[in-house]
């Protein structure tokens, strides 16, 4: 055999363990491991409070709250107040209504609150169910009024928590009672739809106004009578709120934690310290 042919064969088969041993030595891996979980959005009122009304006891017997003026929650499956049905029965020229909810961002992400969806309809000649209104006259959140209807005053308004001078109101130093605060007289900060972000556990209060008016510089009081004498008048108010995106942050050089909490502890190599 030709020995120069016997040695070139002989390398190739030296060098191939050689090689596979190095590859071997010199491959490593590092990994990373997601657990994502969706937040939830979720609103729910947890104080309501009529500060001025001018409805009369017309029955009576003693009552006018839960008689004349009917406000009755409407809860969903967990118990929480989503909405309130609220009848005023009778009305009358001047009749004035003034009352305030405090709803509570319950849920585990921070929202927005959209520009309320407020509709009127009526004079309506018999008794209407609390059904959505379908069409309707829009509030004019600009002007704070129903366009068109001259004879019924409607106010909107919505108000933030004062932090700057009230405190954080999940602050337990502030309010060691727990958050939410529920002093309504801490909310004098004017909100607009959309104006601020409100994180878990803070509240939004919205303010309503309404009024029956005599007359009008359109209508006398004759001719209001005649419209909406022994009719019933509806006004659907929705609020909406929408998840924000939080503010963006950064970390660098950061230790792995080995004691996340309520969340499984990554394995640690026995050769770790």
């Amino acid at each position: 055999m030709n020995k120069k042919l016997l040695t070139a064969l002989l390398i190739p088969l030296m060098v191939m363990p050689l090689i596979s041993f190095a590859y071997a030595h010199w491959t490593d891996t590092v990994e990373k491991r997601y657990k994502l979980r969706p937040g939830t959005v979720e609103i729910h009122i947890i104080q309501w409070h009529v500060d001025w009304c001018t409805s009369y006891d017309c029955n009576c017997n003693g009552e006018i709250l839960g008689d004349e003026l009917q406000i009755v929650p409407q809860c969903d499956d967990e118990g929480e107040i989503i909405g309130l049905w609220i009848q005023a029965d009778p009305i009358f020229p001047c009749w004035e209504l003034e009352l305030k909810m405090l709803v509570h961002v319950k849920g585990r992400l921070a929202v927005r609150f959209e520009e309320p969806r407020i509709v009127f309809d009526g004079p309506f000649e018999d008794d209407p169910c609390f059904e959505p209104i379908v069409g309707g006259i829009a509030y004019d959140w600009d002007a704070k009024e129903f366009p068109g209807i001259s004879w019924f005053d409607y106010v909107c308004t919505m108000w933030k928590h004062n932090d700057a001078i009230y405190g954080d109101e999940c602050d337990p130093a502030t309010h060691p009672d727990g958050c939410p605060c529920y002093d309504k007289s801490h909310y004098d900060q004017s909100a607009g739809p959309t104006e601020f972000r409100y994180k878990p556990c803070e509240c939004i209060m919205i303010k309503q106004y309404m009024h029956l008016k005599q007359e009008t510089a359109d209508m006398t009081p004759e001719e209001i009578q005649e419209l909406v004498s022994c009719h019933w008048l509806r006004i659907d108010f929705e609020l909406e709120a929408v998840n924000e995106v939080g503010e963006g942050w950064s970390s660098e050089g950061e230790a792995y934690p080995t004691d996340w909490e309520p969340y499984e502890a990554p394995e640690v190599p026995s050769n770790c310290p």
